[in-house]
C-alpha cells in the first residue's frame, strides 16, 4: 500500500492510532469533515503565524461553545503550513458522529463560515474539501460505514497522511515572524500539528463491541463493504498497518 505523499512518521502513526480508537471505541459510523483554513490574500502580509495561531487555537476552544455545530463532533486532526502563495494556513479534519449527522458538506460549510464570519472577523477564507470528494479517484472523505474497508482504506492513505507530511517552510516563517516580533524565543514553541486524544473506552454503551480494531493490511486491500472480517484473534493487525502504511 502507498500514502498519498511522504508524512512524519511519528505524527502519522499518532493519527492512526486516533483514528482506530474512534472505530474501537465510538460510533460505528463515522462523518469525515476535511476544511482548510487560511486568510484573504489581501491581509495576509498584515498576519502573523502567531495571529493565525491565536485564531485557530480561538476556533478551537469555542467548540464547546458552538454546540450547532461541533456537538457532534468527536475526534480532530488539524496541521499548520506556509507556502509563498498562500502564507500560513491550516488543514483541519473533523470527525463527527454519524449516527446523529449526515450531511458532511454542508457542516464543512459552517465550520468554514465560522471561521471566516466570527473567529477571523472577515479576514479568513476557506475551502470546503467535501464539496469535492466525490470528484476524487480516491475518496476518504463523508459518511464511512465501520465495516467499509475500502474507505476506511482511503482515509488512512489518502486523507490522514495530507496532515502528517513534512513541511520545510514553516519553521523558517515562524522563526521570521518571532524576530520581528521580538518574540524569537517563543518561535521553538509552536505547534505545528495538533489532534484530540484517542479514545481509551467506549462513550455509550450502544452498538455492538468492536473487538481487534481493523483487519490486517492485507484484508483491508481486497476487502469489500462485504468482507466479513475474523475477529477472534485480537493482536497486531493495527501494528501490522501501521508498519506496512509507514514503511
Amino acid at each position: 500500500m502507498e500514502l498519498s505523499c511522504s508524512v512524519n512518521s511519528n505524527v502519522f502513526a499518532a493519527r492512526l492510532n486516533l483514528i482506530e480508537s474512534l472505530w474501537r471505541y465510538g460510533p460505528s459510523k463515522l462523518v469525515i469533515v476535511r476544511v482548510d483554513f487560511g486568510i484573504r490574500v489581501e491581509h495576509q502580509s498584515a498576519i502573523s503565524a502567531f495571529e493565525i495561531i491565536d485564531d485557530f487555537e480561538r476556533l478551537l476552544a469555542n467548540r464547546r461553545g458552538k454546540p450547532s455545530i461541533f456537538e457532534h463532533n468527536i475526534g480532530m486532526i488539524w496541521s499548520l503550513e506556509f507556502t509563498p502563495d498562500k502564507s500560513y494556513h491550516y488543514h483541519a479534519l473533523f470527525v463527527f458522529n454519524g449516527h446523529e449527522i449526515q450531511n458532511d458538506v454542508y457542516y464543512a460549510d459552517l465550520i468554514g463560515e465560522y471561521w471566516c464570519n466570527q473567529i477571523t472577523k472577515g479576514k479568513g477564507t476557506y475551502w470546503n474539501c467535501n464539496r469535492q470528494a466525490a470528484n476524487y479517484p480516491v475518496n476518504g472523505l463523508g459518511m464511512i460505514c465501520h465495516n467499509d474497508w475500502p474507505k476506511r482504506l482511503a482515509l488512512l492513505t489518502h486523507v490522514v497522511p495530507y496532515l502528517a507530511k513534512p513541511d520545510h517552510l514553516i519553521r523558517a516563517a515562524i522563526q521570521n515572524d518571532a524576530i520581528a516580533l521580538g518574540m524569537s524565543h517563543w518561535a521553538h514553541k509552536v505547534r505545528t500539528y495538533g489532534a484530540s486524544h484517542p479514545l481509551t473506552e467506549r462513550r455509550s454503551p450502544a452498538g455492538r463491541p468492536r473487538i481487534g480494531g481493523m483487519p490486517s493490511a492485507s484484508q483491508l486491500v481486497y476487502a469489500t463493504p462485504d468482507t466479513q472480517v475474523d475477529w477472534s484473534v485480537p493482536g497486531s493487525a493495527f501494528s501490522e498497518l501501521v508498519e506496512e502504511l509507514i514503511f
